[in-house]
C-alpha cells in the first residue's frame, strides 16, 4: 500500500501538555522537529510521498541515493494537491487529525484518550514488571521517604519525556532544581516515577506493529546505546534478529512478556507502532534482565534503523548514530528554515556506518 509519511516526534509535546497546535506550527516548537521530520524519507517506499514543512536542502536526496538509499518523493503539508493515499504518522495528535480533516485525507487512528493514556511512562510501569525499590511519586513526603528506602543514585522520571529529558538523578539528598522537576509535573496533575539507578550493562529493543484487527507483528530487535543521562545517541542492529549470543535468551524472555503488554495494549483498541525499551543489568555479579523500560506507542529511531537493514543492507551489521559529526553523510538535511523565513543549520547529524 502506498502512503502520505509524516514523521511528527513532537507529538508528545501536545499530549503532555493538552493544547493543541497547528499542526504545521508544531515542528517549529523546537528545531530537531525541523529536523526528524525528514526521517520519512529513509523509511518510506519509493511508492510513497513524504511530507514535510518545507523541501529539504538541495543535494539532500542525491546524497541518500549515494548512500545506496532509495527515497520515497516528496511533497509539501500545506499544498493544494495532496494524492489519495492514507497517512502514516510518528504518533497520532489531535492537531493532525484536524489538518487531515482540512485536507480532506484518510486518516485512521485510535481514540486520542487511549493514545495519551499508553504513551504514558506511568501506563508502562503499572502493567510492567518492576525493578525492586520503584515507586509512584504523587508528594513531597512519598519523594522523602522513598529516598530514605532506596539508597544509592536514582532517577525520577516525568511520564512523558524524549530521549534522556524529563528525568532527573537524585542521592540521597532533594535539591531546589529537584524539587522544581516535581512540582512542575504534579501542577500537571502528573505523576513521578521513581526507581533505582542500576549498573546497566546493555539497553535493547524491540519494535511491533499492532494493527486495527488486533493481530501483531513482531519487527525486530535493536541495541540502544544512549549516554549517562539517558540521551539517545546510536542504535546497532545485528543480522538473524539478534542482540548477541550471550543476551540472546534475555531477548527472548523479554519477547514473551512484550506479548502479553501488546495483547492488553490492542483490547484498549489501540493500533500502531510500538517499541518496547529493555535492559540487562548487572546485581551482585550476575546478569538480570528488567523486560520493559517503557512502551513508546509510536515510530521510534530503532524502527528507522530496522527499516533501513531490511530495505537496503540486510547482511550488514549497522550502527545508526544521532551525534555532532561531519555533514557530508548526513541521513538529515544539515539545514531548514523557520516559520519566520530564516534558515538556520542543525548541529546534529544522523550518521549510518556498516561495521561489517
Amino acid at each position: 500500500m502506498k502512503f502520505l509519511r509524516i514523521a511528527n516526534p513532537q507529538f508528545e509535546i501536545e499530549l503532555e501538555n493538552d493544547k493543541t497546535h497547528n499542526f504545521i506550527d508544531s515542528f517549529h516548537l523546537h528545531p530537531i522537529f525541523l529536523q526528524l521530520q525528514y526521517l520519512s524519507y529513509l523509511y518510506g517506499d519509493e511508492s510513497d510521498f513524504v511530507l514535510t514543512t518545507h523541501h529539504p536542502e538541495e543535494g539532500y536526496l542525491k546524497r541518500l541515493a549515494n548512500l545506496g538509499i532509495s527515497p520515497p518523493r516528496g511533497l509539501l503539508l500545506d499544498s493544494c494537491y495532496l494524492p489519495d493515499m492514507p497517512i502514516d504518522c510518528w504518533g497520532y495528535t489531535p492537531s493532525l487529525k484536524k489538518w487531515a480533516e482540512v485536507k480532506n485525507k484518510t486518516f485512521t487512528y485510535p481514540n486520542l484518550d487511549v493514545v495519551k493514556k499508553v504513551n504514558r511512562k506511568d501506563f508502562s510501569f503499572l502493567i510492567s514488571p518492576k525493578l525492586s525499590g520503584s515507586k509512584i511519586l504523587t508528594n513531597l513526603e512519598e519523594v522523602k521517604l522513598w529516598i530514605e528506602e532506596t539508597p544509592g543514585t536514582k532517577v525520577a522520571k516525568s511520564v512523558f519525556g524524549l530521549s534522556g529529558r524529563g528525568h532527573i538523578f537524585l542521592t540521597d539528598d532533594i535539591t531546589d532544581r529537584a524539587i522544581s522537576f516535581f512540582i512542575k509535573q504534579w501542577k500537571k496533575k502528573l505523576p513521578i516515577i521513581g526507581e533505582p539507578w542500576v549498573d546497566r550493562i546493555l539497553d535493547f529493543s524491540t519494535q511491533w506493529i499492532i494493527h486495527k484487527d488486533k493481530t501483531v507483528d513482531y519487527i525486530g530487535p535493536t541495541i540502544c546505546c544512549n549516554d549517562a543521562k539517558g540521551s539517545y545517541q546510536k542504535t546497532i542492529i545485528l543480522p538473524n534478529e539478534s542482540i548477541g549470543e550471550n543476551f540472546d535468551p534475555f531477548l527472548k524472555i523479554h519477547k514473551d512478556v512484550c506479548k502479553t503488554i501488546l495483547n492488553y495494549l490492542a483490547s484498549l483498541d489501540f493500533y500502531g507502532n510500538v517499541g518496547i525499551d529493555a535492559m540487562i543489568y548487572n546485581e551482585k555479579g550476575a546478569l538480570k534482565l528488567h523486560p520493559v523500560v517503557e512502551i513508546n506507542a509510536r515510530k521510534t529511531m530503532g524502527y528507522v534503523a530496522l527499516m533501513l537493514q531490511r530495505k537496503h543492507f540486510a547482511e550488514n551489521k549497522l550502527c545508526l548514530s544521532y551525534t555532532n559529526d561531519r555533514k557530508e553523510d548526513n541521513l538529515l538535511p544539515n539545514f531548514a528554515t523557520t516559520n519566520t523565513g530564516h534558515s538556520i543549520q542543525f548541529s546534529k547529524v544522523l550518521r549510518l556506518e556498516k561495521l561489517y
